[in-house]
């Protein structure tokens, strides 16, 4: 397991050079002298690797133990598939699992079907083919936020082939208030990679114009307004939540 520090203020490289000396699988490769943020990392984390399949986790979501055997055996038996996520169950900021279970399209027709209108992966429960996305660029690091949403966009316009399982895999953590933290410089990044990655899918004027649209309208809405939006939000979000 190769570990990059991001430029860390407590002891974490004390902990990580001590867990590399009881387990030579961990081994620290870099650490920051600046906060170089996630996308850099991941990208100098799949250059590092020399496995086939590279999985994404956050340190705030918890990873099912069924996971990783899960997704491999998915792509071994599934050749053409180079990037597969699963549906998750949610849990909020205390770590206590919800009775919901955020559902993501699942086949590939689905996923390019939904991304105009909303973002179809879950980005910590994605594992993919490294050399696959190596091979278009990888995380484009202009997007220090969103940059899976942009990654989806580029794949697709690559022919890239991806999929989703119908089993929760992670436990993903939504904040309460999470719409509430996505500022008006988030909305606006948003609406970015939905036009120039609706551009690259050669999506129609009119449905590129409605898919900018949904940030922007979010980002100039009422934090009230919101909450009332969330709470229908299962009417018209092509991601449902279902309750266990």
């Amino acid at each position: 397991m190769n570990i990059i520090d991001d430029n860390s203020t407590d002891n974490t490289v004390e902990i990580i050079k001590k867990w590399s000396r009881i387990d030579n699988r961990f081994k620290l490769i870099k650490v920051n002298r600046s906060n170089k943020g996630l996308t850099k990392n991941l990208n100098a984390l799949m250059n590092s690797c020399i496995g086939e399949f590279f999985a994404r986790m956050d340190s705030d979501d918890i990873c099912e133990p069924n996971r990783i055997e899960e997704q491999v055996k998915y792509l071994e038996e599934h050749p053409q598939v180079s990037l597969v996520g699963s549906t998750a169950y949610q849990i909020n900021d205390e770590g206590t699992r919800k009775e919901i279970i955020r559902r993501v399209p699942l086949s590939h027709y689905d996923i390019k079907k939904t991304i105009i209108k909303a973002n179809p992966m879950i980005h910590p429960s994605v594992m993919f083919r490294r050399e696959d996305i190596m091979k278009i660029g990888g995380y484009n690091e202009e997007y220090r936020t969103a940059q899976d949403y942009e990654l989806w966009f580029r794949c697709l316009a690559n022919g890239l082939q991806m999929a989703n399982l119908d089993k929760p895999l992670i436990s993903y953590r939504v904040s309460d208030n999470h719409a509430d933290k996505r500022s008006l410089k988030y909305r606006l990044l948003d609406a970015k990679i939905r036009w120039n990655g609706t551009k690259e899918l050669g999506i129609s004027y009119p449905k590129r114009l409605g898919s900018v649209s949904i940030p922007l309208i979010l980002g100039i809405m009422p934090s009230w307004l919101k909450k009332l939006a969330l709470r229908y939000s299962h009417k018209i979000d092509p991601r449902q939540r279902v309750k266990v």
